[in-house]
């Protein structure tokens, strides 16, 4: 199973969200009710995907495309959104023209917009073309067509945005990692008109990122660093509108570097959930307030996802978030959660006294869990980087295994315990100038004498 999920990390570092919807007040506490800062879980969608695109229009939610760990997909699924916020069965939709994985999506005047990505062998076959399919009125789509016009550039694990008037893709990978930005204009049919590379590129190649519309602004978060092999903390935006608008600025970085990563908007706040920082997924979440001006408030750390994922889709839709699939250590995922938003910005939902004692059990029983770290070795080789210490052990077994963790001050000869991690094999990293037959990547690293 790791070698599934390495595959899709392969594929996403080789190359490699939805609209931003109405903002809405968040809810007043019910009575008798308590504030429980978690996630719930709801219906699976029908087979593990990561690299998808997903969409919420008139209580319903739609999943497009993706990788199931072996195939790149042209499958669509969608559930009905229930009155409690929890989803009902996911129904089979048309498929796509084309199968394709590290997409992105949008909604306009009723239609899907699919863009790019990424299918055949380890995802090579890079994408530049446009799909087309409209929401029926009984929430079904109507089949695929491939638009006439395609981008200027192709694009696996770009980001997708659109105005009232256009479309726009934001960096991603056409070979070498983008800094550029393309977009066209919504034509009175329904189709794309013709793509235009904008003169003003982001301030950096940005792939594996976010990138999230908040009123009339853009704003790209995170992404992949692809010298260290981390994930990065940068986050800038720009005015969106015609290109003398583009003005790229940095605002407040992100307090974890993360790739992989998907985001979020409600309220006043954009969100950064999950992704992989280099050395492992992430379960963390991070919220900004947007100011007037539209730069970004210092980020904070808000409610945790149930399972650490990256490479997974997440979508507003009234007062709750739905985080659905992707990838981790493990596995590809088929597990959807959801939460609700209080008026502090924070995830969560609301239950009675027995909820919260069940959710308290909870805590517990995963703190007891993730106390003592499962795996141990003895220090043969240090080779400290920037980034990364470098580390190979002998474990019990009297096996030699490279790791790859944070920087740690340790001497040859100690005894470690490390965490689960993610094996790559072939890895070559540029600032040592050394191939790694195979090596595992945790996030945790601890002396023991």
């Amino acid at each position: 199973m790791k070698k599934i999920v390495v595959f899709l990390m392969m594929l996403a570092l080789s190359a490699c969200s939805t609209p931003n919807t109405t903002q809405t007040t968040a809810p007043i506490a019910p009575l008798g009710k308590f504030w429980i800062p978690d996630w719930k879980k709801t219906s699976s969608i029908s087979i593990p995907r990561a690299g998808t695109a997903l969409l919420a229009y008139n209580d319903t939610l739609y999943l497009i495309g993706g990788v199931d760990g072996k195939d790149f997909l042209n499958t669509t699924e969608y559930a009905k959104i229930q009155k409690d916020g929890s989803l009902g069965p996911w129904q089979p939709g048309p498929n796509l023209n084309e199968a394709r994985g590290f997409i992105d999506a949008v909604i306009h005047d009723g239609s899907i917009y699919v863009v790019g990505g990424g299918n055949g062998p380890n995802g090579h076959n890079l994408l530049r073309t446009a799909e087309r399919a409209h929401i029926l009125p009984d929430g079904t789509l109507g089949p695929w067509v491939t638009e006439k016009n395609s981008m200027v550039v192709t694009r696996r694990c770009s980001k997708i945005i659109a105005t009232k008037t256009s479309i726009y893709s934001f960096g991603g990978f056409g070979g070498v990692l983008l800094d550029s930005v393309e977009h066209a204009d919504f034509l009175p049919d329904g189709s794309l008109g013709e793509w235009k590379l904008e003169d003003k590129p982001m301030s950096m190649p940005r792939y594996v990122n976010g990138v999230k519309k908040f009123g009339s602004n853009a704003y790209v978060i995170g992404g992949h660093d692809q010298a260290k092999g981390v994930g990065i903390t940068d986050v800038e935006w720009s005015p969106l509108g015609s290109e003398d608008k583009r003005n790229w600025k940095a605002t407040s970085p992100l307090n974890v570097g993360r790739y992989g990563l998907s985001e979020v908007a409600h309220g006043d706040y954009l969100y950064a959930l999950g992704g992989l920082t280099g050395l492992e997924f992430l379960d963390s979440v991070e919220k900004s307030k947007v100011n007037a001006d539209g730069t970004l408030s210092d980020w904070q750390m808000t409610t945790p996802l149930n399972v650490a994922r990256g490479m997974f889709s997440v979508v507003e839709y009234k007062d709750h978030i739905y985080v659905i699939g992707g990838s981790n250590r493990k596995a590809y995922l088929d597990s959807v959660e959801y939460a609700e938003v209080n008026q502090a910005g924070d995830f969560g939902y609301w239950g009675d006294q027995a909820d919260v004692k069940t959710h308290d059990d909870m805590l517990e029983a995963r703190k007891h869990a993730e106390s003592t770290l499962p795996n141990e070795g003895k220090v043969k080789t240090i080779l400290q980087a920037q980034a990364y210490t470098y580390i190979e052990v002998i474990t019990p077994q009297l096996r030699a295994q490279w790791l790859a963790g944070p920087k740690i001050d340790i001497q040859l000869g100690q005894k470690i315990r490390y965490s689960s991690g993610v094996v790559m094999s072939g890895f070559f990293s540029k600032e040592l100038q050394k191939t790694f037959n195979e090596i595992l990547f945790v996030g945790q690293v601890e002396k023991t004498e």
